[in-house]
């Protein structure tokens, strides 16, 4: 709920500065956790959309990397018909069970922040790549 929430306030202070989007779209995009959370702080209103949710920026950026990169492993332990022995090491096999559990709700949630930004859900995406 957190993490919606403040996912939801920083694609809303996101689209107010267009500063903001600028320099997340530099050539050398920040390499860590700590550097993505650095820059939210150097911003004001990116800060405080996700504090007011009751988040850090590290905790913001922490479960949202954590989450896409548990995304792409379960995606392969899928392929794997369910076993866990491709998944690279240092991917905690509890994130991959809890992004299992909560699939549904985290699309759901993805689909959400993905029309607040105005972007193509993936499944249209792809549709219009094969055209």
């Amino acid at each position: 709920v957190k993490f919606t929430q403040a996912s939801r306030n920083f694609i809303a202070a996101a689209k107010a500065d267009s500063t903001t989007r600028e320099e997340q779209d530099e050539d050398d995009p920040p390499k860590s956790i700590a550097a993505v959370a650095a820059l939210y702080d150097r911003h004001p209103a990116l800060k405080q959309a996700i504090t007011s949710a009751g988040m850090t920026t590290q905790e913001y950026t922490a479960f949202m990397m954590s989450m896409f990169q548990a995304g792409m492993a379960a995606w392969s332990v899928e392929q794997q018909q369910g076993k866990f022995d491709k998944v690279p090491a240092g991917i905690p096999h509890e994130n991959i069970r809890f992004y299992q559990r909560h699939q549904a709700e985290l699309q759901r949630v993805g689909e959400e922040l993905r029309a607040l930004e105005g972007k193509t859900p993936p499944e249209q995406e792809d549709s219009l790549s094969r055209r």
